[in-house]
């Protein structure tokens, strides 16, 4: 395998793409990530553009950087002449109870070293349509880890369950996931604010607001909930305004990131309790405004917060409830704003991907160094 030295290459010699082919129309935190670390990695020296629609022009490209890919995306890429790079954003042990439908009650990924076994293990152990779902996502989920050049899961939790679930061989870099130290911070002390737990998130039966209102009423405190409805979701978000009725609830649709430090400042808590999540940038954003920390014991937000934050299960109404008490009582510690400024900032995302991206460019043997 040829090894190249790129670190003192003029680096806009290697073009850069981010790409997402099917976001253009829900906005989330998937963008903010793929638009502040394209923001970053230019700071750096990258030439870096982001695309999220399926027309990219791949051609003008050394280095494609994706998310959500197909097999078929990537090996047009490689054909192409570049470096594929995937953040995985993989979900596993995935337990996705719906609000209307049974055959959905309970999807779970069946964890095991050998993939083959895995997926015989589902078709086997659950009714034929879950199973085959289930399957043919996880085969769909193994082939483009296999076929990418490179992984960058956002944790290492993250990234030991691609290559314990699926058996997937390719390398990986850890690259965390951030929160704008410049734009968020603390406006208005913790304990000058009222009892009120915000959100921020699309409105969608994935992110559990449902749930959330619920055991906010049980709490007894107010809730502000921050993001668009998701455009497949219509009837849940009115489950969402339905069950609201009567207690103190505000839906404040999308907001720019700029008007979300005002909003997060005004609440003593953040509350995250969806049905999975790799990191929960809100949660990061959040916690820079100073608001305490509730996120899912769903995923690998514990490798972000550790004790600093309330865990909850997402499907018990009751434990939501009673993170919410638990944290609304306990701001957050100034050692623990400092090491999300620290260990997850932008900067550092920056740095982590242009490791990776030399990696690769360094193990490539068609790339051509002048």
């Amino acid at each position: 395998m040829n090894r190249y030295k790129l670190e003192n290459t003029d680096l806009s010699k290697f073009p850069v793409l981010l790409w997402i082919p099917e976001a253009s129309d829900i906005f989330g935190g998937h963008i903010v990530q793929f638009e502040r670390t394209a923001e970053y990695l230019r700071n750096l020296g990258w030439d870096v553009t982001t695309d999220f629609t399926p027309n990219a022009d791949l051609s003008k490209y050394k280095v494609v950087h994706g998310l959500g890919l197909s097999p078929a995306q990537i090996v047009k890429c490689k054909q192409l002449g570049a470096v594929v790079v995937l953040s995985t954003l993989f979900c596993t042990e995935y337990v996705y109870p719906t609000w209307r439908t049974k055959d959905w009650l309970k999807q779970k990924l069946i964890r095991t070293k050998v993939a083959a076994e895995c997926f015989m293990h589902i078709m086997n152990s659950t009714s034929s349509a879950v199973g085959l779902k289930l399957a043919q996502y996880s085969l769909a989920q193994k082939s483009r880890y296999e076929v990418a050049d490179i992984l960058l899961p956002n944790s290492k939790m993250e990234g030991d369950c691609v290559v314990n679930d699926l058996a997937v061989t390719t390398p990986q870099v850890v690259v965390p996931n951030s929160a704008d130290r410049n734009i968020f911070h603390i406006t208005q002390p913790w304990e000058k604010r009222k009892d009120v737990v915000a959100y921020c998130g699309r409105i969608e039966p994935h992110k559990n607001q449902l749930n959330l209102i619920r055991a906010a009423k049980i709490a007894k405190v107010s809730l502000l909930i921050i993001g668009p409805a998701h455009p497949d979701h219509a009837e849940y978000y009115d489950a969402c305004i339905k069950e609201a009725q009567g207690h103190d609830v505000k839906f404040l649709g999308m907001q720019q990131q700029q008007d979300l430090v005002a909003l997060y400042n005004s609440a003593k808590v953040h509350a995250c309790p969806s049905w999975f999540e790799t990191t929960g940038l809100v949660s990061l954003e959040a916690a820079l405004c100073g608001c305490s920390i509730v996120s899912t014991n769903k995923g690998y937000a514990s490798e972000y917060f550790g004790t600093d934050a309330e865990f909850c299960d997402p499907g018990n109404v009751s434990d939501i409830a009673r993170a919410i008490k638990a944290a609304i009582q306990k701001p957050a510690s100034p050692a623990f704003i400092e090491r999300v400024k620290d260990e997850f900032c932008w900067e550092r995302t920056a740095e982590k991907t242009s490791e990776a991206y030399l990696t690769v460019l360094s193990d490539a043997p068609k790339v051509q160094v002048s």
